[in-house]
């Protein structure tokens, strides 16, 4: 499943392209709106950070249940945490619209960060700091 950032904020996308871990953004005027820029500076700055698809638009046209089924397995979206990215990958999603703060999530974890902790003790105590 690719990952597309779901934001209009460019510092966010800089950091999850250069993580590797994005395909492509998805924005919308609400998130543009909310970011207080015009939609064309926005899209352009976009356009010169990721190498990847960019979906500028809102397109509310299926209205059918069907259909919005259909669309749904093809491009997840309102994913708010990494559960929902779990579940959107079970359902054979092929792309799913993530927000950074899901992003930065998926990344994290306490048993990773216990495990990487009782690493660096165990290295400490054989072969000191």
């Amino acid at each position: 499943m690719k990952f597309f950032i779901d934001t209009a904020n460019v510092d966010e996308i800089k950091k999850a392209n250069d993580m590797g871990v994005i395909c492509g953004v998805t924005t919308n005027p609400s998130l543009i709106a909310k970011e207080g820029r015009q939609l064309e500076s926005v899209i352009a700055e976009i356009a010169n950070i990721v190498d990847g698809p960019i979906s500028g638009e809102v397109k509310a046209t299926t209205m059918d249940a069907k259909g919005m089924i259909e669309e749904g397995r093809a491009i997840a979206a309102s994913v708010r945490n990494p559960i929902h990215v779990l579940d959107c990958a079970k359902a054979g999603a092929n792309i799913s619209t993530v927000p950074y703060k899901v992003i930065e999530q998926m990344i994290t974890h306490p048993l990773t960060e216990a495990g990487i902790r009782k690493f660096q003790e165990d290295y400490n105590s054989v072969f000191g700091k």
